[in-house]
């Protein structure tokens, strides 16, 4: 159970770094954009 949270608290964070990069990197919008367009 512990190895699942800690996956999970992980991935979650890993989100969070990805939307932030993707917000303030106009590459990374550019990326964002063509694959959810």
């Amino acid at each position: 159970m512990k190895a699942c949270a800690a996956f999970a608290v992980v991935i979650f964070i890993l989100c969070l770094l990805t939307f932030d990069a993707q917000r303030d990197n106009a590459a990374g919008a550019i990326t964002y954009q063509t694959l959810n367009p």
